[in-house]
């Protein structure tokens, strides 16, 4: 008998729909999902990510890229900033000469085992950022090609979820800045 799946943006505030998130301009890594003081990071309850649970990642936003070449790597967050990585891509070469281009991500965690050790299995992409022509789409999974990342989570605590954001170098005032930021359940 076929069931019925509800699905529901769980980050409506004014945090995820009316502010760009941080701009990241510096080597460091940063959160780049909106926030604000008011409206902290999207906080996904304990309890909320069930085996089976499924949560989508939806981002966009704008990235300049002057003449140095320069990485950016994007990832998802469990945790907050210096949480458990969920996903990444790994160092991605930007489009260099490059001003306001879009870019977009897009995941799906699909939670394996819920509890102190939980596994969530995650993996995703992102385009419009990447150089190379032949490719512009980089994957968000393991070292494996199509290979969904894993990674042990606790699931019986409240936890922040965040997308960060790292610049290999800053040379020519590369940015990344995130305007729209969906959690969805």
């Amino acid at each position: 008998m076929p069931s019925q799946g509800w699905i529901s943006p769980l980050n409506l505030s004014p945090a995820s729909t009316g502010v760009a998130g941080t701009t990241l301009a510096t080597a460091a890594t940063l959160a780049i999902s909106p926030t604000s003081s008011t409206a902290p990071d999207y906080i996904l309850p304990a309890e909320w990510l069930t085996q089976g649970g499924i949560l989508r990642f939806t981002a966009n936003g704008i990235f300049t890229c002057g003449s140095t070449a320069t990485n950016a790597t994007f990832a998802l967050m469990y945790g907050g900033t210096g949480g458990v990585v969920l996903a990444t891509t790994g160092p991605l070469a930007m489009l260099v000469n490059s001003t306001t281009l879009s870019w977009e991500l897009e995941a799906l965690l699909t939670c394996r085992a819920s509890g102190t050790s939980g596994t969530a299995w995650t993996q995703g992409n992102v385009s419009g950022i990447v150089a190379s022509v032949s490719q512009s789409t980089s994957r968000m999974d393991s070292s494996v090609f199509g290979t969904p990342a894993v990674a042990t989570i606790d699931t019986t605590a409240a936890k922040a979820l965040v997308l960060n954001g790292t610049l290999s170098q800053i040379t020519g005032s590369p940015t990344i800045i995130c305007h729209q930021w969906l959690i969805e359940g």
